[in-house]
Formats: structure tokens, sequence, C-alpha cells
């Protein structure tokens, strides 16, 4: 019992890696979409701004 119940926690363990790992790509895709996004509409506003003074 005690040798199944280590190998489920392995099991376990492989899982919350995997899990991590996810987390952490997403989260590097995630916060460069965010990035883009608000340099985008930055620089969107900061434009509509100049040709606003044209």
């Amino acid at each position: 019992m005690n040798e199944l119940r280590g190998f489920e926690w392995v099991l376990v363990g492989k899982d919350a890696v995997f899990v991590l790992v996810a987390v952490v790509l997403c989260w590097k895709i995630i916060r460069r979409i965010v990035y883009t996004a608000v340099s985008i509409f930055l620089f969107g506003v900061t434009f509509f701004d100049c040709f606003q003074c044209f």
C-alpha cells in the first residue's frame, strides 16, 4: 500500500509540474497580449490626439 501511495504522489507531482508549466507559459502569452494591446491603445490615443491637432 505504501508503494502505491508513493506512486500516486509521483503522478500528482507530475500533474502539478505540468499545470505549473502551463500556467507560466499562458501567463507569458497573456502578458505579451496585454502589453501589445495596451501599447496599441496608447499609440492609437496619441495618434488620434495628434490627428485632431491638424
